[in-house]
């Protein structure tokens, strides 16, 4: 089959080292709107070849072209796209995936999950298939969490918790994901699930310190904008009092994100000017994170 990822930042990176080496896979295309980021990754040793090419995906027309022929596109770019690159795939023929979903527009809008779950008679009449919020978390937790439901007639509570102990070569603390959807499920006000309905929080409010299992240790945890909150309890066709997510981040880093964004300087409409150019405060600020997929080769934990 051939396979097609579109952004290539960590994830996608390290999609692609995996399936260069899956059986099942006779071509690989790999897109990103930095071109050179793909080109670079044709090196990777592994027994399919690998094509890659810079793509725009705003522009639907050269999305169409890139994807043409795939059966399999892996979205691993920002949320943002999903309904764009979903629609597009639906066009070309073939299955679709993708690791996160964007939260509401606005707020007291619905969650972007709910949109794109609203296709799934789109794709099952076209026999595709479009697995959404398919990573990690999301996506395996809600498999876990499915699998321990079954065993319960109804179920008081399922709190998701994140944490890890990571070395990376600077800070400890930055994100090694995509560092716009980071900030992006930071600040967006996360819900939580209560008794039939999703109740709004402040943004990294409920901090609480858990025990994950050696070697992470404790850490503290916040709450934080995630899909499992919205989806699970919809979906496991039994009744959950409460589903929250918890991120566990440093305590420098929510006390520096929520001052910033109590002055209003993560906007992306709030500008400062660096010498002669004006630009946007909050890509100067992401841009002082480092790059995740040049941290995949230096990671240990």
């Amino acid at each position: 089959m051939r396979v097609a990822i579109l952004g290539v930042g960590g994830l996608g990176r390290t999609l692609a080292s995996e399936l260069r080496a899956d059986r099942r896979v006779t071509s690989l295309l790999l897109t990103d709107q930095f071109g050179e980021r793909a080109r670079v990754l044709t090196g990777i040793p592994g027994r399919v070849s690998i094509e890659a090419t810079q793509l725009n995906v705003e522009n639907h027309a050269a999305l169409g072209r890139a994807i043409k022929g795939s059966d399999i596109v892996v979205n691993t770019t920002l949320p943002r796209y999903n309904l764009r690159i979903m629609g597009a795939a639906l066009e070309a023929g073939a299955h679709y995936l993708d690791i996160a979903a964007a939260g509401p527009s606005e707020p007291g809008a619905q969650p972007g999950i709910f949109a794109q779950l609203a296709r799934a008679d789109d794709f099952k009449a076209a026999g595709r298939t479009a697995l959404v919020s398919m990573g990690f978390d999301p996506g395996i937790s809600n498999v876990m969490a499915r699998d321990a439901a079954e065993r319960f007639e109804a179920i008081d509570a399922i709190r998701i918790r994140a944490g890890e102990l990571v070395t990376t070569p600077g800070p400890g603390y930055l994100p090694l994901s995509s560092r716009e959807a980071f900030l992006e499920n930071i600040l967006v006000r996360p819900s939580v699930w209560l008794d039939g309905g999703l109740a709004a929080r402040e943004p990294l409010s409920e901090p609480e310190d858990f025990p994950f299992p050696a070697p992470v240790g404790v850490q503290r945890t916040y709450l934080v904008s995630h899909e499992e909150v919205e989806t699970l309890p919809r979906f496991l066709g039994k009744p959950v009092g409460r589903v929250d997510y918890k991120h566990a981040l440093h305590p420098d880093v929510v006390r520096a994100l929520i001052s910033l964004d109590r002055l209003g300087l993560l906007s992306d409409s709030r500008m400062i000017r660096i010498g002669n150019q004006m630009v946007s405060f909050r890509r100067a600020l992401l841009a002082a994170f480092p790059e995740p997929s040049a941290l995949v080769l230096p990671l240990q934990g």
